[in-house]
């Protein structure tokens, strides 16, 4: 069942969006915001409910994220901001005013900084300050966009963030409507409308929205195969994949990951985690985590939403203070569709562990390549949301590695192409990367290599099989031209035995006269 949600309109009217082009800055601050009686220069004309801080118009979106008008150095003084953020837990301030802008607007700016306040004040008190300066009314570049929305995710790690334009409303609310499509699965529309519920009067204009649903469309295309595959997707290589997963992720993440996959990568250390029955890593439980706390977001959304449209006219008329040039409810007869989760809906935030008998004995019955598993992994792939909650909660090893195999064979071209494999094995071994190889290439087979070196109990035969479906998947051959690539099948498995002599020397569980000889040459330089 489809739930009908209002599609985000403007609320400023044509006639009040080209006529604030047309004016020039000091009589927009006359005109349009009251100059030195401006409303949002203080807590005059708020009620204590509009006042999230107290002393300046400003409200909380999420529990992690408050919008509000721009502080003054006066403000900041007389109702104590500065404790008032640390009571709260406001860990950091972004600022998205231009220096010197709306500068007829109550107290006087501070000629240092240009804002209404001194960004020391906030850094001096251990509290993270960023000024990523957007134009009143305007917008900014999508990629510019997608910067400000990971600033924001690491932000939101250390604490709450505070965001301020000058009224807190329309580039604040852009920024905010964008983070929340970025951290979940909501639509442009829901983000707009969960936006304008919790800050009343934001996004103003039409470009703004055009902003929203452009930056929605533009991530969708950036993480089509980062936490899903698209039905409706072109294929892609490797490397533009790389490409797109740098401008998703962020941070230690993005440079651990800047030549691996996240797709190999997180599948290699769930299937780890299963084959020595060990509880989630770190890494993996912070993804798990993660993904919890984005799907428990999207529903609060969706809920919040679905309720309020779902209120009287009545109740909504008395509900909040009726600003007349920003009216949250468009005409009637426009909506859009909400689509409640699926895929999503199944994530499970403790994972029981399995035994390294489970791998052995699917491997053994899979052969890896039973079609039924693979058709499974790619219904996987292709549903549209839930991917990384999908790998996290699976136990089965079978499915879990069919993912891995369906999506390099779904890349544009194969990881390794006919003369990729004569150049590799024209070179020789090195125990820390395939020499001759491009970089992605030897992240992404490095990285599933490792995973394979330490698998150290796996009989020859279930180790033979594994180089087998990976040299399938990686030049996307078929099952009857796997043999003709003997010779790198032998290249691999020199690669994974120098690895897993490493391994295991490294946790002193064997001292092999490889790792010695190794070990005395480094000695004697």
């Amino acid at each position: 069942m489809t739930l009908q949600i209002p599609i985000p309109r403007p609320t400023y009217s044509p006639a009040r969006e080209n006529l604030i082009k047309a004016v020039p800055p000091h009589l927009i601050c006359s005109l349009v915001c009251g100059g030195k009686e401006c409303r949002y220069e203080g807590p005059g004309d708020w009620t204590l409910q509009q006042q999230a801080i107290r002393g300046v118009f400003s409200a909380w979106v999420t529990d992690k994220i408050l919008a509000m008008a721009r502080p003054s150095t006066e403000l900041i003084k007389k109702f104590s901001i500065i404790n008032q953020f640390k009571g709260l837990n406001i860990k950091s301030v972004i600022n998205l005013q231009v220096p010197g802008e709306h500068n007829h607007c109550g107290d006087p700016l501070e000629l240092k900084s240009g804002f209404s306040y001194l960004p020391e004040i906030f850094m001096e008190n251990d509290i993270y300050f960023f000024n990523f300066g957007m134009t009143d009314f305007g917008v900014s570049s999508l990629v510019r966009l997608l910067d400000v929305v990971k600033v924001i995710s690491f932000a939101v790690q250390e604490g709450r963030v505070a965001i301020h334009c000058h009224a807190g409303l329309g580039r604040t609310g852009v920024l905010i409507a964008c983070y929340l499509i970025y951290a979940t699965r909501v639509s442009p529309s829901e983000a707009v409308q969960f936006v304008r519920i919790k800050r009343p009067f934001s996004i103003q204009t039409r470009t703004q929205i055009d902003l929203v649903f452009d930056f929605a469309q533009f991530v969708d295309s950036q993480r089509t195969i980062i936490t899903n595959v698209s039905l409706h997707a072109q294929p892609i290589t490797l490397q533009q994949h790389l490409y797109r997963q740098q401008h998703l992720l962020h941070g230690y993440e993005a440079r651990r990951l800047k030549h691996v996959p996240k797709m190999v990568d997180y599948a290699c250390k769930r299937l780890l985690q299963i084959a020595f029955d060990k509880q989630d890593d770190a890494a993996v439980q912070v993804e798990k985590q993660k993904e919890a706390n984005n799907h428990i977001m999207t529903l609060f959304i969706r809920e919040t939403i679905t309720s309020f449209i779902s209120l009287p006219e009545s109740h909504l008329a008395n509900q909040e203070h009726v600003d007349p040039d920003n009216v949250l409810r468009p005409p009637v007869g426009t909506s859009g569709s909400l689509k409640p989760g699926t895929s999503s809906d199944r994530f499970h935030p403790q994972i029981q562990s399995s035994k390294f008998a489970r791998l052995s004995r699917s491997v053994s019955d899979s052969n890896l390549s039973t079609t039924s598993w693979r058709h499974q992994a790619q219904v996987e792939l292709n549903e549209n949301e839930g991917a990384w909650g999908r790998l996290g909660a699976e136990e089965d090893p079978r499915i879990l590695s069919a993912l891995m195999w369906c999506w390099l064979e779904h890349l544009k071209e194969p990881v390794l192409r006919s003369e990729d494999v004569v150049i590799l094995l024209s070179k020789p071994t090195d125990k820390h990367n395939l020499v001759g190889l491009e970089k992605c290439q030897d992240g992404t087979i490095n990285g599933i290599l490792d995973y394979i070196s330490k698998l150290t109990g796996l009989p020859s035969l279930m180790e033979d099989a594994i180089i087998h479906r990976l040299i399938q998947a990686l030049t996307q051959s078929g099952e009857e031209n796997v043999k003709h690539f003997a010779a790198l099948s032998q290249k691999l498995k020199t690669v994974i035995r120098e690895k897993r002599s490493h391994y295991l020397f490294s946790r002193g569980m064997v001292r092999t006269t490889t790792v010695v000889k190794l070990s005395s040459h480094g000695k004697n330089k």
